[in-house]
């Protein structure tokens, strides 16, 4: 075996494959929130997405997709939760994380969408006034 291939056998775990597929979404929401060209943002998660597939066939056990999402999903919530922020970055984020269900929402194609959009933009909207009020409470003091 090449160095390549006993480095993907060693670490064809679902700790490790979650944790790259969390690079991947990461790389996919920068290429959303792109205000120029997505594209490198997009070469990068295509380039981590082989590393996944590559990993993904030394896997000794079939797994689980379902499971391998969940955990990527949650280690960016926990990497972004676990920061010690003070009140206008936690708004901040806060809002960020509505503002990317109000973005989802706008894209989507069901009918039911215009009904969900409405109240993300009034949780955003709801959001963005935290924000002032964290700069305001941190003027004030």
């Amino acid at each position: 075996m090449s160095d390549r291939e006993l480095f993907l056998k060693a670490n064809a775990n679902s700790e490790f494959i979650s944790a790259q597929i969390a690079i991947v979404i990461r790389e996919l929401v920068r290429a959303l929130a792109a205000n120029n060209d997505p594209k490198p943002r997009i070469a990068e998660a295509a380039i981590q997405m082989k590393f996944v597939t590559d990993l993904l066939a030394y896997c000794d056990e079939p797994v689980s997709y379902y499971n391998l999402l969940s955990q990527a999903v949650l280690s960016l919530r926990e990497f972004a939760n676990d920061k010690i922020l003070g009140d206008v970055d936690q708004a901040t984020l806060s809002a960020a994380k509505v503002g990317m269900s109000l973005f989802a929402e706008s894209t989507s194609i069901d009918n039911a969408a215009r009904g969900r959009l409405s109240k993300r933009q009034q949780a955003f909207l709801s959001e963005i006034e935290q924000i002032d009020l964290a700069r305001n409470r941190m003027r004030d003091s």
